[in-house]
């Protein structure tokens, strides 16, 4: 994907780059560059503004780069960052503003924070819901998608950028196109004929495998490697996997290694995987849910997916970066995976096996929000 050169990633960033973005993109930008050591304190040793965005309207959105002096993603640090960001916008007099919250190396969170009136009580914008995490480390499709093709001349320009709905309209229209190459990479390992309905069937249970183990993954649960899928199908060699992909590499992935307790795996029963993702497939989790056990309706009706069709969709699939929004039940309740798999099946069970069919994910920022 070709990137806007105005655009500031983690590899370009300078507050001489975030102010050139803001002069590019918005006709009503007023560059003011200065320190701010009233805000700075032991969680933020720097704070700047780099001016504002003066709307016709009268409304003016102030932006502030704060340097983070702990981790960007925990919890009570992003808790820290809309209280430092309200804080902020009530002190400064503006009726809006864009926060830069920046680490040592340059990943940063860039969010968009504006009062919301309930009658004559003020609140403030929801930040999860319109925030981008910007990372080296992490795929920004969707943050740069947005930011290239939004101007910046008004409220409703900086709330279109950071909105939910077009950010899942955009992601839905191409998992759409996306979709309907992977069910034609599904065939028979005999030559027989596949209906249409049942490579639906199929295609979308391959999918919601996958995305949950984008969510597995990201909680370091195979093997500490947040990339894992990635680096798991990077491991195929035609050599050893005569079979292909779907069958040497994620059949023994899904149907052994997380439908099976640590107690009951050894190394000896994956021959044909490499290390260390033997190891890994030793030591997964039992995911007790259903997902990954083998269905008669589709798992055992000798389908599989072409080398292809997996590895062009999973890139696709994976060029979103997965945000995971979940309470302390969530993570420490194993009935969430029944619950998820609940609900996928009846996906499953539906004529039209459409991506709208599928549960309610949210696709925010650049990132794929489960649950």
């Amino acid at each position: 994907m070709e990137i806007n050169p105005n655009i500031v990633t983690p590899a370009n960033f300078s507050q001489e780059k975030w102010i050139a973005y803001f002069d590019t993109f918005s006709d009503v930008y007023s560059e003011k560059r200065i320190k701010m050591p009233r805000y700075v304190d032991d969680d933020f040793p720097s704070a700047y503004t780099l001016g504002t965005l003066e709307f016709d309207d009268g409304t003016v959105c102030g932006l502030f780069l704060l340097q983070a002096g702990r981790s960007l993603t925990e919890r009570s640090s992003r808790k820290k960052q809309f209280d430092k960001a309200t804080g902020i916008i009530k002190q400064e007099n503006t009726q809006a503003g864009i926060f830069i919250f920046h680490d040592e190396f340059h990943s940063f969170r860039l969010s968009l924070v504006y009062p919301v009136y309930k009658g004559t009580k003020r609140a403030f914008s929801n930040y999860r819901r319109h925030s981008f995490y910007v990372s080296g480390e992490l795929p920004n499709k969707t943050y740069i998608q947005q930011l290239s093709k939004h101007k910046l001349n008004s409220m409703g320009d900086l709330k279109d950028i950071f909105s939910v709905e077009k950010v899942s309209a955009l992601f839905y229209e191409e998992f759409e196109q996306e979709y309907a190459r992977l069910k034609t990479g599904i065939k028979h390992l005999f030559g027989q004929d596949v209906s249409d309905g049942l490579k639906g069937n199929f295609a979308l249970l391959f999918v919601i495998r996958i995305i949950f183990l984008g969510f597995v993954q990201k909680k370091g649960w195979l093997g500490g490697n947040a990339n894992f899928i990635r680096d798991y199908l990077n491991s195929y060699d035609p050599a050893i996997h005569k079979q292909g992909i779907y069958q040497d590499l994620l059949s023994p992935l899904f149907f052994s290694a997380l439908n099976s307790a640590p107690s009951q795996k050894n190394k000896y029963g994956f021959p044909r995987i490499p290390e260390p993702f033997k190891t890994h497939l030793v030591t997964a989790p039992y995911l007790n849910g259903g997902l990954f056990r083998s269905h008669e309706d589709y798992d055992t009706e000798a389908l599989f997916i072409t080398d292809k069709a997996i590895i062009d969709f999973v890139a696709f699939l994976f060029s979103f970066n997965f945000t995971l929004e979940e309470t302390p039940f969530m993570m420490k309740n194993w009935s969430l995976i029944r619950s998820f798999w609940a609900s996928s099946s009846k996906s499953l069970s539906t004529k039209s096996m459409a991506p709208s069919t599928l549960p309610v994910w949210r696709w925010t920022s650049c990132a794929a929000s489960l649950w």
